[in-house]
């Protein structure tokens, strides 16, 4: 597992214009401050349903070897009872490639979440994984990976993008190419010492945990910089590097 740099649980900082009547009167939002419910960990990531719902996920440090991934929701101004996805010790935790979970749109009760998670003994020989929950996030099926090379190389550096009460889009940054005699021409590799290129793909998941519409999306993209996507009339949209 390797953690390149460790945060302290933050505070988050919430826009408010019911607590300071100078600066509503200017118009100027109030900054208060909000604990999380995070004893010892990081990598906070927030997610606004499409019912309005608000969700921060994090990665909890349990020990020197495990950790575990939670997931709180906001309820009436405040973080409610966090609750735990799944926990590993054979994670790949650092401070740029952080988990993240949506839950599928009109329906909070179904949530889907990632994290990364060891295949080899490679610095980057890591999986994607996902875990879906029918009831809230009460209990979590088992994980499995949405690219199926099964080659021990990066795959990572996730965006998730529900689309439909019965799919959610996700795209990664896929390694397989990089590993292998047949990809002998050297690159920019960012230090990860690879022949080939790493490419962005991208698959449609429904709640059964089935995939589809797999694809290549790019053949030649950088090899750890983060993605995002978003919902357009015309489909979904991938930014990358």
């Amino acid at each position: 597992m390797l953690r390149t740099i460790i945060y302290a649980c933050p505070l988050l900082l919430l826009l408010s214009c019911q607590s300071d009547l100078s600066k509503e009167e200017k118009g100027l939002p109030v900054i208060q401050q909000m604990a999380t419910p995070c004893e010892e960990g990081a990598e906070g990531r927030l997610f606004t349903s499409a019912t309005g719902e608000v969700y921060l996920s994090w990665v909890e440090f349990l020990n020197d070897s495990t950790d575990a991934l939670r997931f709180a929701r906001l309820e009436n101004g405040q973080w409610g009872e966090p609750r735990e996805i799944a926990q590993g010790a054979d994670w790949f935790v650092n401070w740029a490639d952080f988990p993240s979970l949506v839950t599928y749109p009109g329906d909070d009760q179904k949530i889907v979440a990632h994290w990364l998670q060891m295949r080899a003994e490679g610095t980057y020989d890591y999986d994607v994984r996902l875990s879906q929950s029918q009831d809230g996030g009460q209990t979590w099926s088992s994980s499995f990976i949405p690219h199926r090379d099964s080659i021990a190389a990066e795959h990572g550096f996730v965006s998730m993008l529900p689309l439909s009460e019965q799919q959610v889009f996700v795209t990664w940054l896929d390694g397989r190419n990089t590993k292998g005699d047949e990809h002998a021409a050297a690159t920019d590799d960012h230090g990860h010492g690879h022949g080939g290129a790493m490419t962005l793909r991208a698959a449609v998941i429904d709640p059964s945990g089935t995939l589809s519409q797999e694809a290549e999306l790019d053949a030649r993209v950088c090899d750890c910089c983060q993605t995002s996507a978003a919902l357009t009339p015309n489909g979904p949209i991938v930014a990358y590097r």
